[in-house]
């Protein structure tokens, strides 16, 4: 059973594997993050504000996760002490309760990983019946414009000059309405868009503490360095990392990471049984 002290051990390994798992697996859903980090439209204060409430609800999310991870453990283990009478059967007990928590790491992890893989399917597929529909509404709006077009040249361009200037006039006045709400309600903002875009990301931490893949300290650390390095590549290097970042969207796959590190937590646990 994992005790107090190994949820809180640490080793340079683990770190770098939790850092580099974080990171690849978040990064393409940061883009997000240029718009108010990477933006010199922003007063350097604003952006740093908003970069230090990124990483307070991102470190927040992973200290959720693993404490949830602990308490699940603990609670287990305190039920389990309280019904043994000898240290013979405590400790079977316990070999057997820290088999039933792997086994639940095991299957949640699975479970997790096709839940996102339908998730991904589904979102592929709404993506293509989006283009389909852009496509039709690009060949409507074409022939709108060829229309147009037609009607113009046969009433001359005076009416269409001041109807140009009266819409660039109301697209300016709808910039100016929403410039000034964004920049007074930006922290919220970037709270909201950290919790729905990265909790599903690593709701996978509780699996990683109770399979023991990784301890809470490495997890933690690991995803404030992954959060700083998101920061640092949006901020500077966003136009330069865009390559690297399309090919994590493209085939680094949340739902095959889940899966390695549930055939990881599998293969140790029939090891188990045959040795």
């Amino acid at each position: 059973m994992v005790s107090d002290g190994d949820y809180f051990s640490i080793s340079w390994g683990g770190l770098l594997g939790a850092t580099v798992t974080v990171l690849i697996t978040t990064l393409d859903d940061s883009i997000w993050l240029v718009s108010f980090v990477g933006t010199s439209s922003l007063p350097n204060q604003a952006r740093l504000v908003n970069a230090a409430t990124f990483l307070s609800a991102l470190l927040g999310l992973a200290i959720l996760c693993c404490t949830l991870a602990v308490a699940i453990e603990q609670v287990l283990l305190a039920t389990a002490t309280t019904t043994t009478t000898t240290d013979e059967a405590e400790h079977q007990q316990q070999q057997s309760l820290e088999r039933t928590l792997q086994w639940i790491a095991v299957i949640f992890c699975w479970l997790l990983a096709a839940g996102f893989y339908i998730k991904k399917q589904l979102k592929r597929r709404r993506r293509r019946r989006q283009q389909q529909q852009q496509q039709q509404q690009q060949e409507e709006s074409r022939l709108q414009n060829d229309d147009s077009d037609t009607l113009e040249q046969q009433q001359g361009i005076g009416s269409d000059y001041g109807s140009l200037a009266q819409q660039e006039q109301e697209e300016s006045y709808a910039e100016d309405k929403t410039a000034a709400p964004l920049r007074t309600s930006q922290p919220c903002t970037v709270v909201m868009l950290t919790t729905l875009g990265f909790l599903d990301e690593i709701s996978y931490f509780p699996a990683l503490v109770i399979g023991q893949i990784f301890s809470v300290w490495e997890l933690l650390l690991g995803t404030l360095l992954a959060g700083i390095a998101m920061l640092g590549i949006q901020a500077f290097l966003a136009s330069q990392c865009k390559p690297f970042i399309d090919f994590l969207d493209d085939h680094v796959k949340l739902h095959g990471i889940i899966a390695l590190f549930a055939f990881i937590l599998t293969i140790q646990l029939m090891l188990e049984y045959i040795l």
